[in-house]
């Protein structure tokens, strides 16, 4: 597409009204007072298409003619595909995860999603959640955004907490109850349920090893779960009790407080008794 550059130079005048005549028109009219605006020559910029120049100026009551060169160049203007738009989009993340509702945001067609799924650009995988062929999949980050109310709980989360290097078969997450997506029935983790009001108490943010953020229950949390009814090897409970008592940054009050809340203080208090 070829565009005109308006180089223009600005001097005072009393013109007041807007003006549109070609370059060159402009250029003639101006020409006997350019000299005169040389002391006042600001630089000025604009684009003009088929030699024609749109402008007006007024400034703090003060009226500005202008002084134009007209120079063609060339320009293309490309047009990017709907696949190259996603590839853009996802440029701008860290994390090489692109969900439907982004692309839909930024005015691209879903099925173009499945069109770089199907030429190996893409990787699907869960509902509306797609992974760059580059990315590095983050097991603990990617059931993070597919379930983003799940908390790594119980044995997962002495894992990732460091007390306990047994990695889970399965992952654990905790939900809050009347929570129920329709995937997690077919998903390959152990989910538990607690009561809206022992849902949120606990919760941190930390670093999965592969440095993305996820969301577990803290230490102290953690502890009085894996003591509340079944499903914990006593091996990794009783290891991760002994480490909390002999670490320094322990935190018997809120540990206490916990499993209070928890019903398990009679637990917590045995080992405590022992360990300490």
């Amino acid at each position: 597409m070829i565009f005109t550059s308006c180089i223009s130079i600005i001097g005072r005048s009393n013109a007041s009204k807007v003006v549109s005549r070609s370059c060159e028109q402009k250029t003639a009219i101006y020409k006997q007072s350019a000299s005169a605006a040389c002391n006042k020559i600001q630089p000025h910029n604009n684009i003009c298409e088929n030699n024609v120049w749109l402008y007006y100026f007024l400034l703090t009551n003060t009226h500005y003619f202008v002084i134009i060169k007209c120079v063609e160049v060339e320009s293309e203007v490309t047009v990017m595909s709907e696949n190259e738009k996603i590839k853009d989009l996802m440029t701008k993340t860290t994390d090489g995860i692109v969900t439907t509702k982004q692309v839909t945001e930024s005015g691209i067609h879903r099925s173009a999603l499945k069109e770089m799924v199907d030429i190996g650009e893409l990787y699907r995988y869960a509902r509306g959640l797609y992974l760059s062929k580059d990315a590095w999949e983050d097991d603990f980050y990617l059931l993070q955004k597919k379930y983003g109310r799940g908390i790594f709980s119980h044995d997962t989360a002495l894992y990732l907490l460091g007390y306990s290097d047994r990695t889970p078969a399965k992952y654990t997450m905790t939900f809050p109850k009347g929570y129920n997506a329709p995937s997690l029935k077919q998903e390959s983790i152990i989910v538990k349920r607690v009561i809206p009001e022992n849902y949120s108490f606990g919760i941190i943010e930390m670093q999965s090893y592969c440095g993305h953020s996820i969301n577990v229950y803290d230490l102290e949390r953690t502890l009085c779960d894996i003591l509340r009814g079944s499903g914990s090897d006593i091996q990794i409970v009783n290891a991760a009790m002994k480490k909390y008592a002999a670490s320094k940054e322990k935190n018997i009050h809120k540990l206490m407080q916990y499993a209070e809340i928890l019903r398990v203080k009679p637990k917590v208090q045995r080992y405590m008794e022992v360990l300490l």
